[in-house]
């Protein structure tokens, strides 16, 4: 099955990377890379409890605001840290490229 087959609705139902690459057979990256692709088209939480990955109902809207922020957090953290290493290079006023 696809990563995709093997996520289901709701946070009890939650399916951890490793159980991931028992049922898909693949590796810990080609998951982590198939989920971020996902992530494009559809809304798949994990938060930072190790719980595993699943598809938010309705009523779970609260686990996403606090998955955007984790995420929002996340995304900061690596702003700041391209700033430094782009300050290290002397090219402060780079444009991010997205």
């Amino acid at each position: 099955p696809s990563v995709l087959e093997c996520l289901r609705f709701g946070r009890q139902n939650a399916i951890t990377r490793e159980q991931l690459k028992i049922k898909t057979g693949l590796n810990d990256r080609s998951i982590r890379d198939e989920i971020s692709r996902l992530r494009l088209q559809h809304v798949i939480i994990n938060l930072s409890n190790g719980e595993g990955y699943y598809l938010p109902t309705e009523d779970e809207k609260p686990a996403v605001r606090d998955f955007i922020r984790q995420e929002e957090s996340r995304a900061k953290t690596s702003l700041s840290t391209l700033m430094c290493a782009r300050k290290f290079l002397g090219d402060d006023n780079m444009q991010l490229k997205i």
